[in-house]
């Protein structure tokens, strides 16, 4: 195969002065809300360690814009997430008595507030509150803050801090308050980690308190200085008669006090807050401007750069500005210098987009997230990788092995700043053990069961469909790293395990299903049931395998035509609620937003096109509610970030971009060493959907699939698409131009096929039609009761598969003189795999005949007697030239691309030749020629030609071998059956 490990340079010359534009005005932070979107709209530096943002109730992310009370601005949350967390230390300023405990009433000094006196943008968040007359402004740098509170006049003002406003149980808090130093320092401490976790926070004021305490539980504590409890929260009061503004600036930390305030005194020196808002400004504007567009709506330019903001603020930075951080064993460690410890990672969403996008424009960054999720494992009991990453535990929260893809495609997109074959020896390590990261921390479970093929139904309560997809995604993950490192052996075992899906795949229902240990389906099968999957059904999830995309559509296509399955599947587009029964395309849910992309597959790219286009139209808008569901730590803003641009990474580990036509005439990307690629479509009409042409670096590109190596020739690259309003494009519908696929042989080995779709029809004899008996029988034969050509077979394998390599078709006028029709040798199946070929055969015969080498078990042998569809054209070609003893080189020209029957005229009188046949110097199949004293025909197979020129080479095992001419028949139509059955050991040819 050829890996695709190389970093993706990017982008050139039509976009200028991006460093003269003010990105930050035009994100909406407030995108994302309202409903399901569960972002925040408060202020937070990139991937920053403190996130101060109001409070509206207990929500996820702490806001939900609906509310119309905030309660308080705390200094932790997530963005995006499906589960409340954080919030925790929240300040509340307040005007009035402090005649209420908020130690047990977190709504005590609640304000109103409305959005029409509310403002946010990236570092920075302002808010008027309406009951207290209190204006609220706070910025922050990357672990600090400062926050400027407008008072009325009057001896009223007070700051409230109670830590029981967070989400979750406080086990113990520590608060002392120094007068003569402005300030109030300490720690709370609770639940939400494996061990619960503490948050340290250092508070300085720059005007004096008038009177200060604290209170503990309902009773309040006039003028004590220090508190230590589970149940006490504490108060500042200012005299604002002269000086109606105070200012707060805040530390914080994870390991100590200490530390807490010395990120306060290394990132923020003196109250200049316009100061700190300006540098935060520049620190977004750094990352913002990495990708400058032209043309657009605005609420279209608004949507992006606010994915691009929201894609970037998780995970977040962990370590002190000395380097120290608490590992997963509560021990504190430190980074090496110059690097960032990060936490946080809902890896099962994250890794399909995420480490794409930052290794691109942040690869040292993305570096650093993978460094950190090594350390995470060789810092934690059981020395497994994190599945959820918070803060510093890892709780094992939905299914599969989500960091092996997160760091392999990381790798893949650029991102190589850290010890790869330790990371790869890791991955190899916890795929093969089932080792827990922490003592509650997930683990790669069911070990037993998926080693030996799938995750039965009784192995979880919850998924285990979803568990075995995953899996297969992070074998996957496993065998591109483990080329990357050049360990053949483990890329050959995990490429093979990682189509483990395939056995709970059901060919008499057409989708996965569960399955018993004992190899029984789990009975009551429904296509929108949810038994086995995790957040959908078999509609929604049955088709997730990115890896070999073409794969489980074949298997699909066995049983119903899967375009039709497809078109019906987006025929809605939901992007509210929680429809996991609905047949439809669920836009707002991580394992299938990478189906609009499957159409590249079937080749029909134009459909992929439409629904991208409907999807970030429909699901994706200006608005508080203006995001299909979680956010899930940005990783639905950085899918609308590569819908926009018209690159989606398909396939997690592999270095490439399945095409549809970008949102924006013009983009260009700037990659983190400075190389560019700039993105063009001439044009601003949205009727203009569909691609025409596509040309990289001036050299046309028919390919749906986009290769990172071939954008790496040049510092500055460019990508010119041809866009118009019609479907009737030829772009990107050759079968040489679909995007790769990959099984246990490696990439390209499946192509989507027609098979009965294609109106194959029943099988004339298929053993006993019944896949679950099987046979370790050496010679399989069937006699029809009249002569009957057979055009085409399929081989269905038994449980035990891997001897199943090669084998002969043999045929019969007498039942005594057999001649062979056809000799295979495959790269092995996966257990109860169906594979078509052809049989080009010039005679009829009475009696056919299976012959398999070893012992090999297999379940059902299936002839077909579909005739071939062949044209009047017939290319031959007598001129050749010998390169080598044996060999033999044969130009021929073809006049357009597309299948073709090869057919051989030759002799041979010392007894049966081998012939190996390449084309265009690929292998593409080994054929036995009986003796022949004088000329006659041979079939050599179906073969991908492309337009215009070709060389074809036989390499006979016998020198005798006199080869007269070759004979070439196009296939028309293309019929999609033989182009599939002889994918088995021919070589698509692409168009470059």
């Amino acid at each position: 195969m050829k890996f695709f490990f190389l970093l993706f340079s990017l982008f050139s010359a039509t976009i200028t002065h991006a460093e003269e534009i003010d990105y930050t005005s035009l994100v909406n932070p407030f995108i994302g809300t309202s409903k399901d979107g569960t972002t925040y709209p408060g202020a937070v530096a990139p991937f920053g360690m403190l996130q101060w943002s109001p409070d509206t109730g207990d929500r996820i992310g702490g806001y939900l814009y609906e509310d119309t009370q905030i309660r308080g601005f705390s200094l932790y949350r997530v963005s995006g997430t499906g589960g409340l967390h954080g919030q925790d230390l929240p300040f509340m300023p307040t005007f009035g008595p402090l005649d209420r405990s908020p130690v047990y009433h977190k709504y005590a000094y609640a304000s109103n507030f409305a959005h029409t006196n509310e403002r946010a943008s990236p570092g920075q968040y302002q808010v008027h509150l309406d009951d207290t007359g209190i204006d609220v402004d706070l910025a922050v740098t990357t672990r600090s803050g400062i926050g400027s509170f407008h008072f009325p006049a009057g001896r009223d003002a007070a700051m409230v801090l109670y830590p029981t406003g967070r989400i979750g149980e406080v086990y113990e808090s520590r608060f002392v308050i120094d007068p003569s130093q402005r300030k109030i320092s300490g720690y709370s401490f609770g639940s939400g980690a494996d061990n619960g976790y503490a948050l340290y926070v250092v508070a300085e004021f720059d005007q004096d308190f008038s009177s200060f305490g604290f209170w503990r539980g309902e009773e309040r504590l006039d003028g004590l200085k220090e508190a230590v409890g589970k149940d006490i929260a504490a108060w500042l009061r200012f005299d604002t008669r002269h000086q109606q503004r105070v200012q707060m600036r805040v530390g914080i930390s994870y390991v100590s006090l200490a530390n807490a305030e010395e990120n306060l005194r290394a990132e923020i020196s003196d109250w200049n807050q316009a100061a700190l808002k300006e540098k935060t400004r520049s620190a977004w504007n750094s990352i913002l401007s990495r990708i400058a567009i032209k043309g657009g709506t605005h609420d279209q330019r608004v949507m992006f750069y606010t994915a691009l903001y929201h894609a970037s603020l998780n995970p977040n930075i962990f370590n002190d500005v000395n380097g120290q951080y608490m590992d997963m064993d509560d021990k504190v460690q430190a980074i090496e210098p110059g690097h960032n410890k990060y936490v946080n990672y809902s890896l099962w969403d994250v890794y399909r987009t995420i480490p794409q996008l930052q290794a691109l424009l942040q690869p040292a960054v993305t570096s650093d997230m993978v460094r950190s999720l090594l350390l995470d494992s060789q810092q934690c009991q059981g020395g497994g990788l994190p599945i959820f990453g918070v803060l510093n535990s890892a709780p094992g929260i939905m299914c599969g092995y989500p960091a092996d893809p997160f760091m392999a495609s990381a790798f893949a997109f650029g991102a190589r700043d850290f010890d790869v074959k330790a990371v790869h020896q890791k991955m190899v390590e916890t795929a093969m053990n089932q080792m827990p990261c922490g003592p509650n921390g997930g683990a790669w479970w069911h070990q037993d069961d998926y080693k030996k093929g799938y995750v039965a139904h009784e192995s979880t309560e919850w998924g285990s469909i979803s568990y075995n997809i995953e899996y297969a995604v992070a074998d996957f993950a496993v065998a591109m790293m483990s080329a990357a490192v050049g360990d053949q052996a483990q890329y050959d075992y995990f490429l093979r395990r990682s189509q483990n899906w395939r056995n709970l795949f059901n060919p008499a229902v057409g989708f996965m299903q569960e399955r018993y240990r004992n190899g029984n389906w789990v009975p009551h099968f429904s296509p929108t049931g949810t038994e086995g999957y995790m957040e959908g059904n078999a509609i929604q999830q049955s088709l997730m395998v990115p890896h070999n995309i073409a794969g489980v559509l074949n298997q699909t296509q066995k049983h119903h035509p899967i375009e039709p399955q497809l078109d019906r599947f987006f025929s809605q587009i939901l992007t509210s609620g929680w429809p996991t029964d609905q047949p439809y395309y669920w836009a707002g849910n991580e394992p299938m937003i990478g189906m609009p992309w499957y159409y590249n597959w079937l080749q029909k790219p134009w459909k992929t096109q439409e629904i991208v286009s409907r999807t970030r139209e429909q699901a994706f808008t200006n608005k508080p509610d203006g995001l299909p569901g979680n956010d899930d730590l940005g990783t639905m803003s950085a899918w609308y970030i590569f819908a926009a641009l018209g690159l989606y990474p398909e396939i997690p580990g592999v270095a490439g971009f399945s095409v549809h036509a970008p949102l924006f005439p013009d983009a260009r990307i700037t990659l983190g060493d400075g190389r560019t690629l700039d993105i063009r479509t001439g044009t601003a009409d949205t009727r203009n959907l569909y691609i025409q042409s596509l040309d990289v670096n001036g050299t046309p590109h028919s390919s749906t699939w986009l290769p990172l190596e071939k954008l790496l020739s040049r510092d500055h690259n460019t990508l010119v698409y041809a866009l118009g309003p019609s479907t009737h494009s030829s772009w990107g519908t050759a079968p040489g131009d679909t995007p790769p696929s990959f099984d246990e042989r490696g990439e390209n080995a499946q192509r989507v096929h027609g098979m009965e779709a294609a109106g194959l029809g029943t099988p004339k004899e298929s053993f006993d039609r019944d896949i679950q008996t099987v046979t370790k029988s050496r010679q399989l034969s069937y006699t029809y009761p009249s002569v009957t050509s057979v055009n085409a077979y399929t081989i269905t394998a038994g449980w035990d598969a891997a001897q199943l390599r090669s084998w002969r078709v043999l045929g019969t006028h007498d039942g005594v003189n057999w001649v062979t029709l056809d000799t295979r040798t495959v790269g092995g199946f996966s257990p109860q795999e169906t594979r078509s070929f052809a049989l080009i055969s010039c005679d009829s015969y009475s009696s056919y005949r299976l012959e398999l080498d070893g012992e090999p078990e297999i379940a059902e042998w299936a002839l077909y007697d579909r005739p071939l569809n062949r044209t009047a054209y017939v290319s031959t070609s007598t001129s050749s030239s010998q390169t080598s003893e044996g060999s033999r080189v044969f130009p021929v020209t073809v006049p357009k691309t597309g299948i073709y029957a090869l057919r051989v005229r030759y002799a041979v009188d010392t007894g049966d030749a081998i012939v190996r046949v390449s084309i265009n110097d690929q292998d593409t199949g080994t054929y036995t020629w009986p003796r022949a004293y004088s000329y006659r025909e041979a079939d050599a197979g179906l073969h991908a030609l492309k337009a215009g020129e070709n060389t074809i080479k036989l390499v006979s095992s016998s020198q005798d071998v006199s080869v007269e001419k070759l004979i070439l028949i196009a296939q028309d139509p293309v019929n999609p059956l033989y182009f599939e059955a002889e994918r088995n050991k021919s070589a698509i040819l692409r168009q470059s």
